[in-house]
C-alpha cells in the first residue's frame, strides 16, 4: 500500500494507494467524498475545533490529532482542485502544527459495478519538521489503520444508512 517517492531536502514523502467497494450508488458516494464538511465525520482520531467553508472547493480550520504519541493542534486547508462528477476528484491538503508541515495530494476514482461502487484512491504525503524526523517511520502503518477505520465508518453509514461511529461538529 505504501511506497516512498523521492523527497525534497528535509522532507519525508510516501505514496499510498488502494481500492475498496461500497454497496451504494456512485453519485451518492461521490457527493460525500467531495464535501469536506461531511468527510470529517468519518476521520478517526480527529477532533475538529473549527472548520470554515471558504468557497465551493475550499475549507480551512483547526483540528486536534496526532501520530502515535505526537499529538497536537494543526491548522488545515483542503481544496478540491479537480472534479469530474461522479467519477473523479483530486484534492490538496496543507496542514501545519507542532513544528511540522504536511502536504497531501489525493485522488479518488469511482466506478459503478452493479450494486457496488469501486473506489480507487491514491495519496502522496510529504512531511517536514518534527513528524518527518520522528513520526515518519510510523506513517505507513498508521495511514493503513486510519484508512481502514475511515472506510469502515463511511461504508457503515452509506451501506446501512447508519451513523458514523464518531460524528464531529464543526463551526462554519
Amino acid at each position: 500500500m505504501a511506497r516512498k517517492r523521492l523527497p525534497a531536502a528535509g522532507e519525508e514523502a510516501v505514496h499510498f494507494e488502494g481500492e475498496y467497494r461500497i454497496k451504494a450508488p456512485q453519485d451518492r458516494i461521490y457527493s460525500v467524498l467531495v464535501e469536506p464538511q461531511r468527510v470529517v465525520r468519518y476521520l478517526p482520531d480527529v477532533e475538529v475545533m473549527t472548520l470554515e467553508t471558504i468557497d465551493a472547493d475550499t475549507v480551512r480550520g483547526k483540528v486536534k490529532t496526532g501520530i502515535s504519541f505526537l499529538k497536537g493542534t494543526f491548522s488545515v486547508e483542503a481544496k478540491i482542485v479537480e472534479r469530474v462528477p461522479p467519477r473523479h476528484a483530486r484534492m490538496k491538503v496543507h496542514s501545519q502544527g507542532m513544528g511540522s508541515t504536511f502536504d497531501i495530494e489525493t485522488t479518488m476514482d469511482l466506478t459503478a459495478d452493479g450494486p457496488e461502487t469501486r473506489v480507487g484512491w491514491a495519496a502522496d504525503v510529504a512531511t517536514r519538521g518534527t513528524v518527518a524526523s520522528i513520526g515518519a517511520r510510523l506513517l505507513p502503518g498508521l495511514v493503513e489503520k486510519k484508512t481502514k477505520d475511515f472506510l469502515e465508518a463511511l461504508r457503515a453509514d452509506l451501506e446501512g444508512g447508519g451513523h458514523a461511529s464518531k460524528r464531529r461538529k464543526a463551526t462554519r
